[in-house]
């Protein structure tokens, strides 16, 4: 192969592998996070950020800053930690599922929430990840945000993709 021919191949393939990228790494992601620990959120972002999202975030501490929050501003992804002194009861976990409605909602659970995490089901649709592996965390933004786009109707919350 002639040296034009392989730079035209490599120009090639280098404009497919842009057009092909996924659409998550050309939009910026505004995330909510109902979290204490400070260092869990930066870890999340660090995670987020190395899997090349555009990432945007505010720190809520309660329920009621987080209702607050979402009435100030749109959010493509919920954040919580999970267990939370904020969820003790089921009704709190059930007020939560109810404000975030619509939006992904991404549990951040311990070794000890992990066990506990069934008691969330009946609550709404959500996913988790163990702290000790936010690794993970961006495989499982990609698959809510999959999820949200195929849902139909009005209820598509990335910035309204």
């Amino acid at each position: 192969m002639s040296n034009l021919a392989q730079n035209e191949f490599r120009s090639a393939r280098r404009n497919f592998r842009q057009e092909s990228a996924a659409p998550h790494r050309r939009r910026p992601l505004s995330v909510l996070f109902i979290h204490r620990d400070a260092d869990t959120v930066d870890n999340c972002m660090e995670e987020l950020k190395k899997a090349q999202f555009t990432v945007s975030a505010d720190l809520v501490l309660t329920l009621a800053q987080c209702t607050q929050q979402l009435h100030r501003q749109n959010y493509d992804l919920v954040v919580a930690e999970y267990p939370s002194p904020n969820w003790k009861s089921s009704q709190a976990l059930q007020l939560l599922h109810q404000t975030v409605q619509e939006i992904p909602l991404v549990f951040v659970t311990t070794a000890m929430g992990k066990e506990s995490i069934a008691e969330l089901t009946p609550h709404g649709t959500f996913d988790y990840v163990e702290r000790e592996h936010l690794a993970q965390i961006p495989i499982t933004v990609r698959r809510l945000l999959n999820d949200c786009r195929e849902l139909p109707g009005p209820a598509k919350s990335l910035s309204q993709l």
